[in-house]
């Protein structure tokens, strides 16, 4: 048995050493054909001095798919280029989640001279069935990602696959993404927290709902009313008083089950909504009201 995979790999290891980046490159391509029993023979060539070579073995590799291409692209989530690390976090989540190749970020990645181009997009609602678990070493990898210091575009993108794939283990690793200071970044962790739904990240996510920035303000304010902890009636409150700009739009809130005293929405509704919404367009003015069950999330 060993010596029939030393067989199939050494054609390759071969031309690893004797050939060019493009002759390479071409045969990393050709091996889409083979199928699972190309992964073998594309391991040599994840580790290749040239990032073309690289980052073709990547897209061959989610090509091709199946549980053999995983632990292949588990590791790439260690490289140091920008577009490596998003097309594997993208692979990995597309095992669980076919077709998140096409509609995540690397379905818009696009290379002009040497920068990379890429078009993020607020719709980020897709999330795997209750029933998915990704693998623990995938988490982990992914979490540290977003923990780490790699490109930034890379580790908010890694922090939506968390969210994704509702990678709960990498928690702390989300919440060490805020320090990266980034806006996208935190944006994507806020949205993990929503569909891993920890009530007990609420407390860590407060003082953003004072941020100086807009968008990471109101996904935080949705965030945090989402995950439901009692502990943050008081700061929902405030921050909805002392806001800077008000939304274009009700701010999505818990769904009619979580009724007052404990929802932050009870406060606010003898203040009018200070110009936030109308009664009858506000989602929490009264727990029956048609627009607060539109926008609750059961």
């Amino acid at each position: 048995m060993r010596f029939a995979i030393l067989a199939r790999l050494c054609p390759a290891l071969l031309l690893a050493q004797d050939s060019t980046p493009k002759e390479r490159q071409k045969y990393v391509k050709s091996l889409a054909n083979e199928g699972a029993a190309g992964i073998p023979k594309l391991l040599p060539y994840a580790q290749d001095p040239d990032i073309g070579v690289r980052r073709d073995v990547i897209r061959t590799m989610v090509a091709i798919g199946g549980p053999a291409s995983l632990e292949p692209l588990t590791q790439a989530l260690a490289d140091s280029d920008e577009e490596i690390l998003i097309r594997a976090t993208d692979g990995v989540v597309n095992f669980y989640l076919p077709g998140y190749w096409e509609r995540g970020l690397s379905g818009s990645l696009k290379r002009a001279g040497s920068r990379l181009v890429s078009r993020w997009t607020d719709t980020n609602d897709q999330v795997v069935p209750a029933h998915v678990e990704a693998r623990p070493e995938i988490v982990a990898a992914l979490g540290k990602l977003v923990s780490g210091t790699g490109p930034l575009p890379a580790r908010a993108n890694a922090a939506r696959a968390i969210g994704v794939l509702r990678g709960r283990a990498a928690i702390d690793d989300l919440v060490a993404g805020f320090a990266s200071k980034d806006g996208q970044v935190i944006y994507e962790a806020l949205v993990a927290f929503e569909k891993i739904r920890d009530l007990s990240v609420a407390p860590k996510i407060h003082y953003l709902l004072r941020d100086l920035d807009d968008k990471v303000q109101l996904a935080a304010l949705e965030t945090v009313g989402i995950l439901k902890n009692p502990e943050s009636v008081q700061p929902l409150r405030e921050a909805y008083e002392r806001a800077r700009n008000p939304p274009s739009r009700p701010v999505r809130c818990s769904p009619p089950s979580w009724s007052p005293p404990m929802s932050p929405c009870a406060p606010l509704r003898p203040k009018a909504w200070r110009g936030w919404a109308g009664p009858k367009t506000a989602c929490c003015c009264t727990p029956s009201s048609k627009a607060r069950r539109k926008c609750g999330r059961g």
